[in-house]
């Protein structure tokens, strides 16, 4: 995925089965396991905007990196007594 939220096309998955773009897209997703969830809205049967859910280290980050890493995201961060515990990135994807 790039730094604008495209995924590249890739052909390393089987076209045999007769999967869309945006089918390969999303397996091509799954099969990178950096993601603790993928959350997929479909649009009049078809996939429309899927999300990705990051869960990011909370030892040697900065904040201003992971703000700087992607134009679009949402970011959550969780704290627990004083200390950061979590670092949530939240990524709107286009499979096109």
């Amino acid at each position: 995925m790039d730094h604008k939220g495209k995924v590249k096309e890739s052909s390393n998955l089987p076209h045999s089965m007769n999967l869309t773009l945006k089918e390969t897209s999303l397996l091509q997703l799954l099969r990178a396991k950096k993601y603790s969830k993928i959350e997929i809205e479909m649009k009049n049967g078809e996939i429309g905007q899927v999300y990705l859910d990051e869960d990011m280290s909370t030892t040697n980050t900065k904040l201003e990196d992971i703000i700087r890493g992607n134009t679009f995201q949402t970011i959550t961060v969780t704290q627990h007594d004083g200390n950061l515990v979590r670092i949530k990135r939240r990524l709107p994807v286009r499979l096109d």
